[in-house]
């Protein structure tokens, strides 16, 4: 598998998949629970990531010959001064309303041990004002730049890994992260 990273850590990453074989909605979901089980376990935090995905043939610089699998990661974490902040002896040391940027795209390349969708993968770290605007394009039912559609803000699928449970979808909440 030919795996391509820009390196930077950010609170929310960009996957394209470009299978081998052809994509489908089913690919769409097996590899949106995968990267959810893969940035869960890549990193250190008790941070949870949500994931999207849509299948699409056009996407960027890419040729429209073959679907390629399109998914945002979006670490979510508490939005608090007080949960992100750095304090030493009652002194604030750093204060951030935001987490901590945990994920890595070469920690996530690190952590494929084994692929389940033979082909090309590349991750980007990106803003959250990227991740937003992709985000919403995924689960639009009226899509501007990809292909398909989605199923609607809080209808579309969102993905998530926990140990107890393992890989499950509820109701996407991207209203609840503060975009």
């Amino acid at each position: 598998m030919l795996c391509r990273s820009n390196g930077r850590v950010s609170t929310d990453v960009l996957v394209v998949l470009t299978p081998e074989i052809d994509a489908r909605e089913h690919t769409v979901e097996d590899a949106a629970g995968w990267l959810a089980q893969i940035a869960t376990n890549s990193c250190s935090t008790k941070d949870k990531y949500a994931v999207v995905g849509a299948c699409t043939r056009r996407f960027a610089d890419l040729g429209q010959s073959k679907p390629h699998v399109v998914m945002v990661c979006h670490q979510i974490g508490e939005p608090s001064f007080y949960a992100n902040s750095k304090f030493s002896e009652g002194l604030v040391l750093e204060e951030s309303r935001e987490p901590k940027a945990t994920l890595s795209p070469d920690r996530i390349i690190d952590a494929i041990n084994d692929c389940p969708f033979p082909g090309s993968i590349s991750i980007s770290g990106i803003s959250q004002q990227f991740a937003a605007e992709l985000w919403n394009e995924i689960v639009s039912c009226e899509r501007h730049f990809l292909d398909g559609h989605g199923q609607g803000i809080s209808v579309h699928p969102m993905y998530l890994f926990n140990s107890e449970q393992g890989v499950f979808s509820v109701r996407e909440i991207s209203s609840t992260f503060g975009w």
